[in-house]
């Protein structure tokens, strides 16, 4: 019985040897997956840095690529009128009869279109760079602050109706109280550009492109809505004067006939030309000269109510008034014509303005019209 039990006790002792070994080569085992594991994440963890900094390598290149394109955009916009881009003898003077003056200094030369051109754009430029700090910010709250300023701006400018002059006015009078620190409502809750430095700059910026983006969608498809909309952007104007070369330079920017620029065809393919002339591309497709000749309809069409607009009750003049649709359209007859953007332009610009133009300049406006029928419609 004494060796039976001994023989059991050494049975026992060698299962839970056997176990004891069993369970540390398991963990061992387990220990050796868990590292194994490890090296997985960290590899898995150094292949996503890598892809995030091929992202980011990406980013700046396609950055780099689009400033150089814009660049170069500019540069060849301004070699256009490096050399007289008149014939010897033009065919109607930018300058007016006494008895028609202008509301403000006109560029009637094609050295000060360009000057004024590239004053303005390099300001816009400096400007867009300078708003950085607010357009690319990462907290939070000051976007929640940007996006109050960006609905506040973008209800008055998208809806500017022909509902009444009331209405009208309570579009200039927001947006003047807005550009002049008071505080304005939006949703339920009321907002200033206090808030920040660049608030101001910022809204004022806002203002002149959705002002551009609405000629392009609504008043291209609209055309009637071009005359309340120039009744709220005149009026803010003749209020800010600042926002004058700002403005244009969305407007020549969205539109260079509007400058007018003559762009140069050599040295540029088709597609850089036409961009040039303001097409639109999307994934390396242009858009169709069907599409573009309607935005740019839209863009003219608000341009030439906006000369037309009167000082209605704020009683200021017009910032442009008809003398400078008169220097505009004499500009434009006196380059070639661009492809069919400047038989477009100068159609929709009659249609307009043609009547208050013939008004305003009597038979200095019949002798041009004259002109644009028999000599530069043959060209």
């Amino acid at each position: 019985m004494g060796l039976l039990l001994e023989k059991l006790m050494q049975s026992k002792h060698n299962m839970s040897e056997e176990l004891h070994q069993s369970l540390l080569k398991k963990i061992t085992d387990f220990g050796d997956e868990v590292n194994k594991l490890s090296l997985l994440v960290d590899i898995v963890n150094k292949q996503v840095e890598e892809e995030k900094e091929k992202e980011r390598l990406l980013q700046e290149e396609q950055k780099r690529k689009a400033e150089e394109e814009e660049q170069k955009r500019k540069q060849q916009l301004q070699q256009q009128l490096q050399e007289p881009a008149t014939p010897p003898s033009s065919l109607v003077s930018t300058e007016l009869s006494s008895g028609h003056s202008n509301t403000g200094p006109q560029p009637t030369t094609w050295e000060d279109v360009l000057r004024l051109y590239n004053h303005q754009q390099d300001k816009l430029d400096a400007l867009e760079k300078k708003l950085e700090t607010l357009t690319n910010t990462k907290d939070s709250q000051l976007k929640d602050y940007r996006f109050t300023l960006q609905k506040a701006v973008s209800n008055a400018i998208a809806t500017a109706c022909s509902q009444s002059a009331e209405h009208l006015l309570g579009k200039v009078q927001l947006l003047s109280t807005l550009f002049n620190g008071g505080h304005v409502e939006v949703t339920g809750k009321k907002v200033s550009i206090l808030r920040h430095s660049a608030a101001k700059d910022y809204v004022m910026n806002l203002f002149c492109k959705k002002v551009v983006h609405q000629a392009l969608i609504e008043v291209s498809s609209h055309f009637k809505a071009a005359f309340p909309l120039s009744v709220v952007v005149m009026g803010v104007w003749s209020r800010f004067p600042e926002i004058g070369d700002l403005l244009m330079a969305h407007f020549q920017k969205a539109c260079p006939i509007l400058v007018p620029l003559k762009i140069p065809t050599s040295g540029v393919t088709e597609s850089e030309y036409k961009q040039l002339l303001g097409y639109s591309a999307k994934n390396g497709e242009l858009e169709s000269e069907e599409s573009y000749l309607k935005k740019m309809s839209g863009v003219i069409n608000l341009f030439s109510a906006m000369l037309l607009c009167p000082p209605l009750i704020w009683g200021k003049p017009n910032p442009l008034g008809l003398s400078k649709g008169w220097t505009w359209i004499a500009l434009v007859l006196n380059m070639d014509p661009m492809s069919s953007i400047t038989a477009t332009a100068l159609l929709h610009f009659l249609e307009v303005a043609g009547f208050a133009m013939m008004r305003g300049f009597g038979s200095q406006f019949n002798k041009l019209i004259v002109l644009l029928a028999n000599q530069y419609y043959a060209k």
